[in-house]
C-alpha cells in the first residue's frame, strides 16, 4: 500500500531511450526545480540500457497527469525501440489515454513522415514539440507552456514554493543533510534544504526565508552528529518553531530526528525523544520516508 501511495504522488512520467540519457537527466533536473513531482528511472535506464519494465513504472504511468516521451533520430536508428522497455511505456501511455507529449530533440526534417503521422495519431497526443531550429535540445518554454495547461502546478515567478519536507541541520553536518535531501529528491518529494534551496530562491534575506520555508512545508526533518548541534542557534530555532506549530494545531506533519554517526537518541532534547527518531542507515531509509510522505 506504501509504494502505491507513493507512486500516485507523480504526476510527470519521463520516458527514454538509453541513447537520450543526458537529454533526459538535464529534463529531469529542471522540472524537479520548476515544479511537480517526477518519475524517471535514472538509476536503472542508463547509458548502459540495463533495465526491466517494472510493476512500479506500469502504476506510475496509469496515474500519471503527463506521459512525456524523449524522442532523437539517434534512437530511432538504434532498431532498440521494439526491444526497449520505452516501447513499453510507450504502449501503456496509450492504453491508458495519458496526456501523451511527444518531445522530439531533432529538427522535423530527420524524421520520416509516416513516424510522425503515427505520433500525431495517438489519442490525446495533441502535443508534439520540436526544438527550436539549429537547436537539439528540448524546447522547455513550450513544454512548460503545454504541462501548465494539463495541470502540472510549476511555481511562476513572485510565487512561493511549497515543500513536503524541510531539513534542519548545522552546517557541520551539510554532508548528512544532503543525503537525507537526495533521498527524498529520488522519491519524488520537495525538500528544502537552505545550503541549496535559498541561493536557488536568490534572496539574502535569511531569517525571514527560513520562516516562510517553514510554514510552507509539512514536514521537518532534523539531521544532527553530535548532541550540541541540535542545541545550535538556527537549528534549535527552526526545530522548536517547527513543534510550536505542531502543539498550537497548526502544523499537521511529522517532526522527525535523523541520526547520523551513531548518536543516540537518549541524548537529543526532551521535546524531541518524545518523537521519531530514525538512524542514517540504508536499512532504515523506507522507514523515514513513511513519516513523510
Amino acid at each position: 500500500m506504501g509504494k502505491t501511495e507513493e507512486i500516485e504522488k507523480f504526476k510527470i512520467y519521463i520516458s527514454y531511450d538509453p541513447a537520450d540519457h543526458n537529454e533526459s537527466e538535464e529534463l529531469y533536473q529542471f522540472l524537479m526545480k520548476n515544479g511537480d513531482r517526477i518519475h524517471c528511472d535514472r538509476k536503472g535506464h542508463d547509458k548502459t540500457g540495463n533495465r526491466k519494465f517494472r510493476l512500479r513504472d506500469i502504476r506510475a504511468i496509469r496515474n500519471c497527469n503527463a506521459f512525456i516521451l524523449l524522442i532523437s533520430h539517434n534512437a530511432l536508428g538504434s532498431n532498440k525501440w521494439l526491444k526497449d522497455p520505452l516501447m513499453y511505456e510507450y504502449a501503456e501511455a496509450i492504453n491508458f489515454f495519458r496526456n501523451n507529449i511527444f518531445v522530439f530533440l531533432d529538427d522535423r526534417e530527420l524524421f520520416p513522415s509516416d513516424l510522425l503521422k503515427r505520433f500525431s495519431s495517438v489519442p490525446k497526443a495533441k502535443h508534439i514539440i520540436f526544438p527550436e531550429e539549429g537547436k537539439r535540445t528540448v524546447n522547455y518554454e513550450e513544454l512548460l507552456k503545454i504541462l501548465k495547461e494539463l495541470g502540472c502546478s510549476f511555481v511562476e515567478e513572485g510565487m512561493e514554493q511549497e515543500y513536503d519536507v524541510f531539513i534542519s541541520y548545522k552546517s557541520e553536518d551539510h554532508e548528512y543533510a544532503q543525503v537525507v535531501y537526495d533521498i527524498l529528491k529520488s522519491r519524488g518529494l520537495r525538500a528544502f534544504l537552505s545550503g541549496k534551496s535559498l541561493p536557488e530562491l536568490g534572496r539574502d534575506d535569511y531569517s525571514k526565508q527560513i520562516d516562510l520555508a517553514i510554514e510552507r512545508a509539512r514536514h521537518m526533518i532534523v539531521v544532527a552528529s553530535q548532541e550540541s548541534h541540535l542545541n545550535a542557534k538556527w537549528v534549535e530555532y527552526e526545530w522548536r518553531l517547527f513543534s510550536d506549530e505542531k502543539l498550537a494545531g497548526r502544523k499537521q506533519g511529522n517532526l522527525v530526528t535523523v541520526l547520523a554517526k551513531g548518536l543516540s537518541p537518549s541524548v537529543l532534547p526532551i521535546r524531541l525523544r518524545n518523537l521519531e527518531a530514525i538512524p542514517l542507515v540504508p536499512e532504515e531509509v523506507e522507514k523515514l520516508l513513511e513519516y513523510v510522505r
